[in-house]
């Protein structure tokens, strides 16, 4: 499974896989897992896997507009307002999924 080495970080440099968990991923079985490293990978170093994991992320939950970015995408991608605004927005994600989980509208 892709998502098999994600819970103990491995991402690795291989952006391709961000595609692949974009196309194969669903709500269930891939949103949590994604969330996790978003909430778990801080700082400069892991931007751009922030950027493809999150841009992957709300494209399995029904959000997929790259162009006009919801403020809420942003926030949990970088961290330009600093890393406590980032967990911020990454607890509104969280109950985001958790109420697409249980079938509520976004």
């Amino acid at each position: 499974m892709l998502l098999e080495g994600f819970g103990k970080g491995h991402a690795g440099t291989y952006y391709q896989i961000w595609y692949a968990i974009e196309k194969k991923g669903t709500l269930l079985d891939s949103a949590i897992v994604l969330w996790e490293f978003l909430r778990d990978h801080p700082g400069e170093t892991n931007m751009l896997n922030r950027y493809h994991c999150a841009n992957a992320l709300f494209y399995i939950i029904g959000l997929p507009d790259p162009v006009s970015k919801l403020e809420l995408h942003k926030n949990v991608q970088w961290d330009h307002d600093g890393e406590a605004a980032r967990q911020v927005a990454l607890v509104e994600l969280r109950e985001l999924i958790e109420r697409l989980k249980a079938g509520k509208s976004a």
